[in-house]
Parts: structure tokens; C-alpha cells; sequence
């Protein structure tokens, strides 16, 4: 009976140990980045889409009494710490990612919430078109609101990585 008990016993630890290991994570350091002066503040989120960064969710908010105007073709994409190109977002056609998109109106006290994605991460397959990840390295956006015909500039950048961590086991 004890040598049952120790067969099964064996055969659990195994199982267990077998369920067990490593898996990749990514990590931004900073996980959000913002910014603030006294005419509107910016904050921005790497967000993961299937296999690493992707894209970016930004939030705009107008702190003054006029229209302000966020420059998409003044945004621009940086990966590990260098220029590459612009963004693109829901309601724009893969065919007109590069063209001239107009800007977005933040009213007055108002917000923009945006998801964006790196044009240059962006590649035609088949009828759709697929998110590359981002680089690991630092990574961001120069993103550039227009306040009473001026412009305005804000570097919002984090660092990502993949780490690789332990997970449990147990799981089978």
C-alpha cells in the first residue's frame, strides 16, 4: 500500500513540476506617462494587443475656455528614442494612413480619449491589415496640440521590456 501511495505521490510532484516554468511579460516603465502645463495635460498607456505593445490609449483634457487642437500630422511616433513616423487610428483606411488627417477638437474643459497605433507597425494582409509590436526600448509619442495658432509639444515616453517570469504550476 505504501509503495501506491509513493508511486502516486511521484506522479503528482511530477505533474506539477511538468505544469510549471516560465513565461514572457511584457513591462512598460513607466506604465503610464503625462504631462501638464496650464493649458491641458496629456497621459498616455502602452497597450499590449496579442503578442506585445501595439498601440497607445491617450487622453487629452482642455483646461481653458477655448478650442484646442490636437495636430496628428505633428504627432509623431518614437521608438527607441528616435523619430518613425506617424499614427493612425479607428476611421482611418489603411490606404490613407499617410495622408494628411485633420485634427481633433478638444472643446473647452473637455477630453479626448484615443487609441493610436505606430503607422510604420502597421502591414496589409490579405483584406485587413495586422499590428506589429513595438521594439523593446523606449518608446512613445511627440504629440502636438495647437493652442490660439501655436503649437505645442509633449514627449511621452516609456520604457518596454519582456521579462521572463515564473508562473505557477498546479494547472494541468
Amino acid at each position: 500500500m505504501n509503495k501506491k501511495i509513493s508511486s502516486y505521490m511521484l506522479i503528482f510532484i511530477f505533474l506539477l513540476t511538468a505544469c510549471s516554468g516560465s513565461q514572457y511579460v511584457w513591462r512598460s516603465d513607466p506604465p503610464l506617462q503625462s504631462y501638464k502645463n496650464r493649458y491641458f495635460s496629456i497621459s498616455t498607456v502602452p497597450i499590449i494587443l496579442f503578442d506585445g505593445y501595439g498601440a497607445f490609449a491617450i487622453k487629452v483634457k482642455n483646461k481653458t475656455k477655448r478650442n484646442i487642437e490636437v495636430d496628428w500630422n505633428r504627432t509623431i511616433f518614437i521608438s527607441n528614442a528616435e523619430a518613425n513616423g506617424g499614427f493612425m487610428f479607428q476611421g482611418i483606411p489603411y490606404e490613407k494612413r499617410n495622408r494628411l488627417i485633420p485634427p481633433d477638437i478638444v472643446p473647452p474643459y473637455g477630453t479626448l480619449r484615443k487609441i493610436v497605433f505606430p503607422n510604420n507597425l502597421i502591414v496589409k494582409s490579405d483584406d485587413s491589415w495586422v499590428h506589429k509590436p513595438m521594439e523593446k526600448g523606449e518608446n512613445g509619442l511627440y504629440i502636438t496640440v495647437k493652442i490660439n495658432g501655436k503649437n505645442m509639444g509633449a514627449k511621452l515616453t516609456s520604457q518596454l521590456s519582456e521579462k521572463r517570469e515564473k508562473k505557477s504550476g498546479g494547472y494541468f
